[in-house]
Parts: C-alpha cells; sequence; structure tokens
C-alpha cells in the first residue's frame, strides 16, 4: 500500500520539489494550505505522517501544531527556520516527532519522513502534550490540570503558561520567549503585565 504524507503549509516553490522526491519514493505526497483543513482531512483519511512548514504559520505556528497533534492520527515533522533552540524543544514538547532546521534540501524532509513511517506505530505517542512533575500533570488535551487528586480545569492560555514554565523547570524564561508562546496559544499580544497578571492568576487557580 502507498504511503500519504500531508505537507501542511508547504505551497509555493518547496512543495514541488517535495512532492516529485515523495513520489520517487512511492509515497504520495498531498498539500493542504492550513492546519484546520489539514484536522479535516485526518478524520476521513489514513495518513502516514504530516510535515508542517512552520513558517508559513508566523506567530500562530505552535497552536497549528497543537491542531494536528490533538488529532493524534499521525507524527508531525516541524520544518521551520529556527532562530533559536527554544523554538525547537517546545515544538518537540507539544508533541512533534521531529523538528527540521530549514534550509534543508527536498531528499533530507523526505528521508526523516521515512525514518517515522519505517518504524513501529509505537512512534506515535499519544499523549505525547501530557507532562509531569511532582504532584502535577498536565493532559494532553491541553485544558485539564491534575494536582495530587485534584483536577483544574484551565483555560488554554493559562495551561500554555503553565506548560511552559513546566518544560523549562530550573532554566529562566524570557519574557520575550513567554509571549510568543502564550501568545501562539491565543492570548493576542501578550506583553509584560499581561504576563504578570496572568501569573498572578494561575497562582490564584493552583491555590
Amino acid at each position: 500500500m502507498q504511503r500519504l504524507c500531508l505537507l501542511v503549509g508547504a505551497e509555493g516553490e518547496c512543495a514541488p520539489a517535495l512532492r516529485d522526491v515523495f513520489k520517487s519514493h512511492d509515497i504520495r505526497a498531498v498539500t493542504v494550505g492550513d492546519a484546520q483543513a489539514a484536522a479535516s482531512l485526518l478524520e476521513q483519511i489514513r495518513v502516514d505522517a504530516v510535515v508542517l512548514n512552520a513558517d508559513a504559520f508566523g506567530n500562530a505556528a505552535f497552536d497549528a501544531l497543537r491542531v494536528l497533534v490533538e488529532q493524534r492520527c499521525a507524527p508531525v515533522i516541524v520544518l521551520a527556520t529556527a532562530r533559536d533552540e527554544i523554538d525547537q524543544i517546545l515544538a518537540l514538547e507539544l508533541g512533534a516527532a521531529d523538528f527540521i532546521a530549514k534550509p534543508a534540501s527536498p531528499r533530507f524532509v523526505v528521508a526523516k519522513v521515512k525514518r517515522l513511517i519505517g518504524g513501529e506505530a509505537a512512534a506515535l505517542n499519544p499523549l505525547a502534550t501530557s507532562a509531569e512533575l511532582g504532584p502535577v500533570h498536565m493532559a494532553g488535551d491541553l485544558t485539564t490540570l491534575t494536582v495530587g487528586q485534584t483536577t483544574l480545569r484551565l483555560t488554554r492560555v493559562e495551561f500554555a503558561m503553565l506548560r511552559l514554565l513546566l518544560v523549562r523547570y530550573g532554566h529562566a524564561v524570557s519574557r520575550e520567549t513567554t509571549a510568543k508562546f502564550i501568545g501562539s496559544a491565543g492570548n493576542g499580544g501578550g506583553g509584560g503585565r499581561s504576563i504578570d497578571a496572568l501569573v498572578s492568576r494561575i497562582r490564584c487557580r493552583l491555590r
């Protein structure tokens, strides 16, 4: 059976080259413009892998990644121009199966996809977006937080903020990184005062 790979946001010059190389490896590549359309397609057909061109989504790239990971149907590879290591770390922590930094040749991208789909099905972790630290467990639904025996429902922005702090436990997190991360969860700008207010609100919820 021919394998199928979704190329999300890979419109333009790189898409034809990727499709040609995939075809030479007996993998059919289908280009989809946005994450929501890809999610709808994932509900209808079996897909072996997803390649997300994060650059096409700008500041909403993490949100697009969440939409695809939540489907839990196929491993997602993020293809992006990484400005710093934190982008790669966050992508992986949010459930991406791999991260490819641009520039990367179509052959390299296809090699990464082949490595994923050639392995066992267990390569896709159904709880890839969950995390734990001590008594705190953050569920894969991106809203549920459990502390000991107590379960809380957080907003997506509150969850994203706490998730970032948990992932980076023991390391300093800049305001710029924080603003970018919670902004992708739907908070808009995420300026200094709004970040402080968000932290205060989370502390109150945890109490």
